[in-house]
């Protein structure tokens, strides 16, 4: 009889064990999944906010492009009138400037056979 009732025991002893062991890896595998959502949380804030730095940059480099291009717009300008007022104050030293650089463009691409 002795014997039986320690089987009996051992076996309860097992089955508390296996019970205890499953309620463990159930314990683990809700944690894993918390981990796992925590970390694709975590990340996706950190795409997110990496996101919004790039487009704020990209916002301030087409500000300053667009600055840019306002500027050189302006300096172009600035440079068609005095060209033009210089050209209109002397037109002979343009013509002449004009037909002396055709002359020596013409001679320098001239073939010679």
């Amino acid at each position: 009889m002795a014997n039986s009732s320690t089987k009996t025991s051992e076996t309860r002893s097992s089955d508390d064990t296996a019970r205890e062991i499953e309620r463990e890896v159930a314990q683990l595998r809700e944690d894993l999944a918390t981990l796992t959502r925590s970390l694709r949380d975590h990340g996706t804030a950190r795409f997110d906010e990496a996101k919004h730095r790039v487009e704020d940059m990209s916002d301030e480099a087409m500000a300053e492009t667009l600055r840019v291009v306002r500027d050189l717009r302006k300096r172009i300008t600035t440079i068609e009138r005095d060209l033009e007022g210089n050209v209109r104050e002397n037109p002979m030293s343009w013509v002449l400037g004009a037909l002396g650089m055709g002359l020596l463009f013409g001679l320098l691409f001239s073939r010679r056979d």
